[in-house]
């Protein structure tokens, strides 16, 4: 769930990284809460989540008294701790290295950081 809402016209070929509804803690390290990339690929809107998977809307602006709803033909998961992440990404080259030192629990508390990884070539 987007804050906001936002017809599918409205999204450009120029990204733009929409708050979401979700602002736990306990699933995002965002300040200000877990964002989405949304961006009009060709004639399709596509939406980007944390781990850069893609979501392409196949049925856009069924309006509800709240809103609209964008049909999508796939799922977002939720955001992961660093560690989740790599591995999902195939970064074992950076998680391996993190998994040998004393700071990997650090780095899965991380809050409003911003990471490099190696792409393991």
């Amino acid at each position: 769930m987007l804050n906001g809402t936002y017809e599918s016209s409205a999204i450009t070929n120029v990204s733009s990284f929409i708050p979401t509804a979700l602002m736990n803690t306990t699933y995002t390290n965002v300040t200000g809460g877990q964002r989405v990339e949304a961006i009009m690929k060709g004639s399709s809107v596509e939406f980007i989540g944390g781990l850069l998977q893609n979501v392409t809307v196949v049925q856009a602006n069924l309006s509800f008294s709240g809103g609209v709803i964008h049909v999508i033909d796939g799922v977002l998961t939720l955001p992961q701790n660093v560690s989740s992440t790599l591995v999902a990404a195939g970064l074992s080259s950076l998680y391996g290295a993190l998994n040998n030192t004393d700071i990997f629990g650090k780095a899965n508390g991380l809050r409003n950081a911003t990471i490099f990884a190696p792409d393991n070539r």
